[in-house]
């Protein structure tokens, strides 16, 4: 499947959103993405300005010339690497909100109800042991790429090794509620994935965008879960296989 077909997924998430019926199921995710991604990139920034002011004391006097080339590259990994830790942070806590927004696109969507109709009380245990095995996925890719980005040369490109690097991370994290719904687990969700990586890129790259920018990454986290959702039902209907 093509990059359009991901693409398309979020952009109609963004019309889908303002539906009556999904609409009341994204403040409180998006109250709590508010809350922690604010507070978050707030406490972010003033390190990265310290760790800049700090390499920059220590370089010699001849390196000075690295100092309008350091600052922004700090900035936008500190951006992109903020970006995918607090959106985590933030999809961890309001994952059994999510949980149900997902259920009401599938709902909204294919016309049936994936859930069995649970509250969100009885859906915390389940939701927080599925967000931990995706972070079991992501923590040790996260690390490499990390490691990666410190070699010469390689770190050149950071910002777009980060960047595709983000984009697949947030196709996994939000891919993955409508599965979870209908109890297929993650590595059949993670495989599926794989199968249509460019889908999943087309449809994570936005989403990594998003939650890059500030105020915008308020709504960003709710709407890639709409996103996501819409993505797997399109594999389901356009009679695409779900690996097993």
């Amino acid at each position: 499947m093509s990059l359009g077909v991901g693409l398309r997924a979020f952009t109609d998430a963004l019309s889908l959103a303002r539906e009556p019926g999904i609409a009341r199921f994204i403040w409180w995710p998006a109250l709590i993405s508010l809350v922690v991604i604010g507070s978050s990139l707030g406490l972010l920034f003033s390190q990265v300005d310290a760790g800049v002011a700090w390499i920059l004391s220590h370089l010699p006097s001849w390196l000075s010339f690295l100092e309008w080339i350091l600052a922004p590259l700090a900035y936008v990994l500190g951006v992109l690497v903020g970006a995918l830790l607090f959106s985590y942070a933030a999809t961890l806590i309001a994952s059994p909100f999510l949980g149900l927004l997902s259920a009401r696109v599938q709902r909204h969507v294919t016309g049936t109800d994936p859930t069995s109709g649970l509250g969100v009380l009885a859906t915390i245990p389940a939701a927080l042991g599925r967000e931990l095995r995706k972070l079991v996925y992501h923590l040790p890719r996260a690390l490499l790429v990390f490691l990666l980005t410190l070699l010469p040369v390689v770190n050149l490109v950071a910002p777009v090794i980060w960047f595709a690097f983000g984009a697949w991370i947030m196709a996994v994290q939000f891919g993955d509620y409508a599965p979870e719904n209908e109890d297929v687990d993650f590595r059949t969700t993670l495989a599926t994935l794989k199968q249509h990586r460019a889908a999943a890129l087309g449809f994570g790259a936005p989403a990594a965008l998003a939650m890059a920018i500030p105020l915008i990454n308020v709504v960003a986290v709710p709407v890639a879960v709409i996103g996501g959702t819409l993505l797997w039902c399109r594999l389901r209907q356009m009679g695409q296989p779900v690996v097993r």
